[in-house]
């Protein structure tokens, strides 16, 4: 038997898949590549116990038995998937924290250091602060095994949600920041800076929120 025609698998493989496929959250997009990993085995095992004289559906349920719980293997998938995914939201806000900022800068406070802005919004430094120390501890726990706190807790997606939770914190204020300086100022033109820093601040305000409603809500338990 080889795998092309394991395509249309026996009832017990594709029940216990699609136990499996129901118990990880839909937003988690690598799913889909560890379901077929876990595809795969099951047909490996299929094939090795059909050369030993098994029946085709035999062999399915021997298979499906010996993976262990669809729950089990949903709860270690999501496990795993979240905190890849946690890994890749750090490293997102790593990477477009400064670009903002730096807009936010040229919208501001054109031509004048970062510490003036930050004297003018004094939540705002320890908001960046408290966004990057998260962001790091999140990404420590993502990395090697060897450099993992073996008894660290929170679990990577709730870190890379109060990170995002601090970024959209952030944004609030330098949103409120920018309606304070028009409406003072109603008759100054907008300038492209101060548009271009809003618009991108909404972009991640809304995304941070999703990111961090779902790693607050639906991030697994264990793991």
């Amino acid at each position: 038997m080889t795998r092309r025609s394991l395509i249309q698998r026996p009832e017990p493989v594709a029940s216990y898949l699609a136990e499996v496929d129901a118990g990880i959250p839909r937003w988690l997009h690598s799913r889909r590549a560890a379901l077929d990993e876990l595809a795969d085995g099951l047909d490996d095992a299929i094939i090795d116990y059909r050369s030993q004289g098994f029946t085709t559906q035999d062999a399915a349920l021997r298979a499906v038995s010996e993976s262990g719980s669809p729950s089990m293997i949903a709860d270690a998938f999501t496990a795993t998937l979240s905190a890849g995914h946690a890994r890749h939201t750090v490293l997102a806000l790593l990477a477009t924290g400064p670009i903002i900022g730096a807009v936010w800068l040229a919208a501001l406070v054109p031509g004048r250091p970062a510490i003036t802005l930050l004297a003018q919004i004094p939540p705002l430094g320890p908001v960046i602060l408290a966004s990057i120390i998260i962001s790091g501890l999140t990404l420590l726990m993502t990395g090697p095994a060897t450099l993992r706190p073996t008894r660290a807790r929170p679990r990577p997606p709730r870190l890379a949600a109060f990170a995002c939770a601090c970024a959209a914190t952030g944004d609030v204020l330098m949103l409120g920041t920018a309606i304070v300086a028009v409406v003072s100022a109603p008759r100054e033109p907008v300038g492209y800076p101060l548009i271009c820093a809003v618009a991108l601040s909404m972009v991640r305000l809304v995304v941070t929120q999703r990111v961090a409603r779902r790693g607050l809500i639906h991030a697994p338990l264990h793991g």
